[in-house]
């Protein structure tokens, strides 16, 4: 059976949007070894790291004709959100992704490579580097929107707005119980 098309993307020779097929991340066997004899806790962690992986595979899809990875979307989305006057710190941005500095860096030594972000130490403690999305990169941001909106729209719209509002208290709920202080609700 062939995957529904659902990942949109705004053709830049064209100007016109289009969809790319996705697929599959691990096959649908995987998950049939969790039978009733299972924990319901079980069932759960491994739906939800599959739901998680699939997200992921549709958004790296998704990002991939404007040569972004997710990780990247996500880090210019924050900044233009969060991040426009002073920047964000590599350690405020690796905690968001939930990777080390270190990490963090490489991250963010691409996306200067390529002209999305600026570092700069920050002007109060020089022990700190700031990382501030860059014109060019919130030209894309702002184009790139209603694109990936609509795409998002697409991945949940087998959830009705009631739905997806219960799925996003659960999910807070669990990363609270997870001990993230900071969870959304």
């Amino acid at each position: 059976m062939p995957m529904p098309k659902i990942s949109l993307f705004l053709n830049s020779r064209s100007n016109k949007l289009e969809t790319i097929t996705p697929a599959p991340v691990c096959p649908a066997w995987v998950l049939s070894f969790l039978d009733e004899n299972y924990p319901r806790s079980v069932v759960a962690k491994v739906n939800l790291i599959r739901t998680a992986r699939l997200l992921e595979k549709s958004m790296t899809d998704f990002m991939e004709p404007y040569g972004l990875t997710c990780a990247q979307c996500e880090i210019l989305f924050l900044l233009r959100c969060h991040g426009r006057e002073r920047g964000l710190t590599l350690t405020q941005l690796g905690e968001w992704q939930g990777v080390t500095k270190a990490n963090m860096t490489g991250m963010v030594d691409r996306l200067e490579r390529e002209g999305f972000v600026l570092r700069e130490k920050d002007p109060q403690d020089r022990r700190l580097t700031n990382v501030t999305i860059t014109p060019q990169a919130l030209a894309l941001v702002n184009q790139l929107e209603p694109t990936l909106q609509a795409h998002v729209g697409a991945v949940f719209h087998c959830l009705d707005e009631d739905e997806q509002e219960t799925l996003i208290r659960l999910l807070s709920r669990l990363r609270q119980s997870l001990g993230d202080q900071e969870a959304l609700a």
